[in-house]
């Protein structure tokens, strides 16, 4: 080809483009604008019903495999000792069908360690889920699955989602790359890419924890537990344990005392409004969607009588802060918290005892006594003048009002008055006398409806007062904001929280965001602090000499003294203008708070150990009952004499897939004895804590309860067929590590002289 050949166009030149002619035809089309097309009202009806349809099916399919399933999955879990045992890769499979009658299926069987397609024969006398489960595999679909994941990958997804929360997505991805090297791979459908798991593994997860839950509410229905044993057995032992024989002996304050903390959550409100009206499966202790429901009306309606409808409460609608971090310190890590923060309060209360009380008259020191006489003042001034708040944010803005006025009336005295046009200059006037008018009324009106005090008491000091606390709730309100937008870094810092690189580059733009607003506030406040200072030098209202900088405004915590200045409540008090007596209080507040930490964490303790007695009682009564039932039921007694002998009880009512009421009873029996094992095992992972705990923080009266505890120990290490296994050295690794994660004391400032007096005495509160 010439290079006179690429030169030259594609396509003939167009004759035609130069006529004008046909310039102002396309100069005169006009656009057609098409309607949005409307639907049938018909066509949507019908869509909507298919998708219904389609939901009821999805439901219906996953109920039937589940029923399916459970009667198979509790025998093969005893079995292959929940997949662990010699026989977890043995095939169970019973089925009796000619080789005619079986239908073959490729099928992506997926391990821990191997993956591989398979081609797998399938009968009509099992279902298709049973006969994977029967090989160790769960399908990824209720029909006809194409995919199936085995029972130990499921089982270790599980406990690696209950400590670390792995999402589906990732996890996939990574058993991906990780499964390609050590085995084939799993090719999609006409490509030569990888499959994507990620839906068929979050189908099988589904199958799998909805297997484990029926199999928890079969065992909870076959011991016959109420509402309370349940929630103590699937929530918090120490919460809904059994009451304490000794709670009489607690104050009212902590004696039965429940804390519930609600999370107003904001995925619950996302996924809400994400929903595409699936069929919610509401685990047994959570509480029912309707019940949430009424209970938002019973609250709003209680709103709406103590408050007027523009001061109800919003919270839970603003709520974005998500955290669902569970805290899960054990008793000895609270407690050793608890001793180590008492020690520190201690120490400062020690100091200022040592002080001589300036409001003394006889010349003593500081006492508990006296701090606590200020703490109960201080409260009854507070109740007593909540009302009045709002009349000294009213006086604020007539200070303010008052301050703009004076600026205006300046602009007249000055030189650029006569510059200013006639019409300017008249509207300055009429503004100044409106102004002026406004302010009169307002300030009638204020010492008309103010109290006495404060009608009295508005001179200057006053008013600068009241200036500085308006400055300095401004500041506030942006400390609360910035610590807001702070938090999540602080957990990522402290606790490991998980923060991305895009989510830390949106908290410190949205930081630098509010950086100029909270100078302005800075500044304005530094102006009413100089001014009230240089009027009245005897006072003091800040914890630090000079003016306030960003800096030192972003590093003070909310629980800072300067937040909590007594200049600013209006009173002359001891409680309000002495650093001292407010540092006293405080010491008091946080050891009568300790001490009821102490008294909580003996409720709960006593509690969880009780209900560790009684359940492990249960527990073993229990699985001699269903023994007796069971032998007498083999011994091929008369049926008139089997009838009154072994008569229907709960159990032969519970629907296991129609299983005969021998084998109901030998499947509940094999999981009881799991269970049992499990419930031991855990006694003794709580021994060590316990009766540690026992001896510091519990009444005197109740010491030798521990006793009970520790013979159903001794009889648990009698009963131990293994009790020479092998073990580890633990100690060896934390000599090592030096990694307590505050759970274990520190004896060398948890003495046992100090802790004589950790006893809960009632006269002292």
């Amino acid at each position: 080809m010439r290079d006179d050949d690429i030169q030259e166009t594609m396509y003939p030149d167009d004759d035609d483009d130069d006529d004008p002619d046909q310039s102002e035809t396309e100069d005169d089309c006009i656009w057609v604008n098409l309607a949005p097309e409307i639907a049938n009202p018909i066509d949507t009806a019908i869509q909507s019903r298919i998708e219904q349809h389609r939901r009821e099916a999805a439901q219906f399919n996953a109920t039937s495999v589940i029923r399916a399933l459970h009667p198979t999955y509790m025998a093969l879990k005893n079995r292959t000792k929940n997949w662990t045992g010699p026989d977890a890769d043995k095939s169970f499979v019973n089925c009796r069908c000619l080789p005619s009658d079986l239908t073959h299926r490729m099928v992506d069987l997926i391990d821990i360690m191997s993956q591989y397609r398979q081609n797998l024969a399938f009968c009509g006398c099992t279902h298709d889920a049973v006969r994977l489960l029967q090989q160790g595999y769960l399908p990824g679909s209720p029909l006809r699955p194409q995919t199936a994941f085995s029972m130990r990958l499921l089982i270790f997804h599980n406990e690696l989602w209950k400590q670390c929360h792995v999402g589906a997505m990732p996890f996939t991805l990574a058993l991906t790359a990780w499964l390609e090297p050590r085995s084939e791979r799993l090719f999609a459908k006409n490509t030569l890419h990888a499959r994507d798991l990620r839906k068929p593994f979050s189908a099988a997860v589904d199958i799998f924890c909805q297997l484990g839950d029926t199999t928890d509410n079969v065992i909870m229905d076959a011991l016959s537990l109420n509402e309370q044993q349940r929630l103590a057995y699937n929530a918090c032992p120490a919460c809904f344990g059994p009451e304490p024989p000794n709670s009489d002996q607690y104050p009212d304050e902590t004696q039965n005392r429940l804390i519930v903390c609600l999370d107003g959550n904001f995925q619950h409100r996302h996924h809400s409004k994400a929903s595409r009206e699936e069929t919610i499966w509401t685990p047994r202790i959570f509480i029912k969607q309707s019940e949430v429901d009424q209970m938002a009306v019973d609250i709003r309606m209680a709103e709406l009588r103590e408050k007027p409808p523009a001061q109800a409460d919003k919270c839970t609608d603003s709520h974005k802060t998500a955290d669902d971090k569970r805290n899960e310190s054990t008793w000895k890590g609270k407690f050793s918290n608890a001793v180590q923060r008492r020690l520190e309060a201690r120490t400062e209360m020690a100091e200022l005892i040592d002080k001589p009380n300036p409001y003394s008259r006889s010349g003593h020191n500081y006492t508990r006594g006296f701090f606590a006489r200020q703490w109960k003042n201080q409260r009854k001034f507070h109740l007593e003048h909540t009302a009045e708040e709002n009349e000294r944010l009213r006086l604020i803005q007539l200070y303010k009002d008052e301050a703009i006025l004076e600026l205006l009336r300046k602009r007249l005295a000055g030189p650029e008055v006569f510059l200013a046009a006639e019409d300017q200059l008249e509207d300055l006037l009429n503004n100044i006398a409106r102004s002026t008018e406004e302010l009169k009324k307002e300030s009638e009106e204020l010492h008309r409806t103010s109290s006495s005090c404060e009608g009295a008491q508005r001179d200057e000091e006053q008013r600068l007062l009241l200036l500085l606390w308006g400055a300095k709730s401004d500041l506030f309100t942006h400390a609360v904001n910035l610590h807001t937008e702070r938090q999540p870094v602080v957990h990522a810092r402290t606790i490991g929280a998980r923060l991305g690189t895009k989510l830390k580059e949106k908290i410190f733009k949205a930081i630098q965001a509010r950086r100029p607003a909270i100078c302005r506030s800075i500044v304005a406040f530094n102006k009413c602090y100089n001014k009230y200072v240089s009027k009245f030098p005897t006072q003091s209202l800040a914890d630090f000499d000079g003016d306030l900088t960003y800096k030192v405004f972003a590093s003070l915590h909310l629980d800072n003294k300067f937040w909590n200045n007594g200049f600013y409540f209006h009173s002359k008090a001891p409680w309000a203008v002495d650093p001292d007596v407010r540092a006293g209080i405080s010491a008091m507040l946080i050891l009568d708070r300790i001490q009821e930490e102490f008294q909580l964490i003996a409720q709960e303790l006593t509690r969880a150990v009780g209900w560790a007695i009684t359940h492990h009682t249960h527990l073993v009564s229990f699985q001699e009952y269903i023994k007796g039932r069971y032998d007498l039921l083999g011994q091929n007694l008369p049926s008139d004499e089997e009838e009154r002998r072994v008569p229907l009880d709960h159990i032969d009512n519970m629907d296991l897939g129609g299983d005969s009421q021998r084998h109901k009873m030998k499947l509940i029996l094999h999981e009881l004895v799991d269970r049992t094992a499990e419930h031991e095992n855990q006694m003794e992972n709580w021994s060590n804590d316990v009766v540690w705990l026992w001896d510091r923080c519990q009444l005197a009266p109740n010491k030798p309860n521990i006793t009970a505890w520790l013979q159903v120990l001794s009889a648990i290490r009698r009963n131990r067929e293994n009790a020479n296994r092998a073990y580890m050295d633990d100690d060896v690794e934390e000599a090592i590590l030096k990694d307590d994660a505050g759970e274990e004391a520190n004896d060398e400032w948890i003495n046992e002289q100090d802790l004589t007096d950790l006893q809960v005495n009632v006269d002292d509160n």
